[in-house]
């Protein structure tokens, strides 16, 4: 008798595999973080900034939401491999 059930993927949780013995695995990883790490800064300071008068700058804004869009979507689907596009 052969019971078939629902096929079972193992799939890493994370993107990165910490331990493999490549260099290329660890120059990706640095890459991200270095991508990460420019592109959260962006988003910071675009969001965050402020003229004289207190009001925001709109084309700042704009490029700190793209920045932080791409910053989420690095951390989520290279660093994290929580979601797939």
């Amino acid at each position: 008798m052969n019971v078939t059930g629902p096929k079972v993927v193992a799939t890493r949780r994370c993107g990165y595999d910490f331990g493999m013995a490549d260099s290329s695995g660890s120059l990706d990883f640095l890459l991200d973080l270095v991508f990460l790490l420019a592109t959260g800064v962006v988003a910071w300071h675009g969001i965050r900034y402020r003229d004289a008068e207190g009001r925001p700058d709109l084309v700042r804004l704009l490029f700190a939401s793209i920045a932080a869009l791409f910053f989420v979507m690095v951390l989520f689907r290279d660093v994290l491999g929580l979601v797939r596009f």
